[in-house]
């Protein structure tokens, strides 16, 4: 008996290996943006799906990296909200954090421009309409909206250079309109990203741009994993304590205590 017993319990090793938990993939999050801090990426693309217009300027989100070098940098979502200047690709740039759920976009460039518009409202309403217009980007399946959006971003935030009538652009016209409302949208998840020199003096040939803290869209390769035990681990455990437990009880009754 006893040696089937020992036999057992080596088929049960056997049948729980490998015991060493397998990593699970984890969620990869955007790092935190501290409101009125510097944050230093490098722009990585931008996006030329449904060009908006004669010049086939990229619409949609654009991706940067997270820092200056390295390896495995976190890749995050950036929406354009500048149409008077340009950013390429493999540019750094140092930006200013300004938080809009906070609600101080002083150091913006449309906070430091100064009057708010007729239309759209202050500098601030102007950004929060335009990170709720970013959100949109994904809201509906395929790219075909896209330029829509990007189209009513531009107009309403550097007016001078892209203008679009109302009528011609929904998305234009929701944000227009006087009642407009954005329901439980969260604010705190966005912040405009002001290119500044190492000063803090304002770059003004860089683009301006809103990021969405939380979770990134792309995975993180370089991420630590989560660690979580297999049931292997389980079952070997569980066989472990039925081996101890049968295997004490007969040695207690040889030594007369049952």
């Amino acid at each position: 008996m006893k040696r089937l017993g020992i036999i057992l319990f080596g088929l049960f090793i056997f049948g729980a290996q490998p015991v060493a938990a397998q990593p699970q993939t984890s969620p990869s999050y955007a790092p935190t943006l501290a409101n009125h801090s510097l944050f230093g990426y490098e722009f990585f693309a931008g996006s030329f799906v449904d060009g908006a217009g004669p010049r086939t300027e990229a619409v949609g989100p654009c991706a940067g990296l997270v820092g200056y070098s390295g390896v495995d940098r976190p890749m995050f979502t950036l929406y354009c909200v500048d149409f008077a200047n340009r950013i390429y690709a493999g540019f750094d740039v140092t930006a200013r954090v300004s938080n809009i759920g906070v609600g101080d976009v002083s150091l913006t460039r449309l906070g430091v421009e100064g009057p708010a518009s007729s239309v759209y409202g202050t500098a601030l309403q102007r950004y929060q309409k335009a990170a709720w217009l970013a959100s949109l980007y994904f809201a509906t399946p395929g790219t075909i909206h896209w330029s829509a959006i990007q189209r009513a971003i531009w107009t309403m935030m550097t007016p001078a250079y892209s203008i679009q009538a109302v009528y011609t652009n929904p998305y234009l016209g929701q944000i227009a309109d006087p009642e407009w409302n954005p329901g439980a949208f969260n604010f705190n998840q966005w912040s405009v990203l002001t290119p500044v020199t190492a000063d803090g003096s304002q770059v003004i040939a860089r683009q301006e741009m809103l990021a969405q803290t939380g979770l990134l869209r792309l995975e993180v390769t370089g991420s630590p994993p989560t660690v979580t035990p297999e049931p292997e681990t389980y079952l070997l455990l569980l066989s472990g304590m039925l081996f101890m437990v049968f295997f004490g009880r007969r040695r207690m009754k040889e030594m007369g205590y049952f």
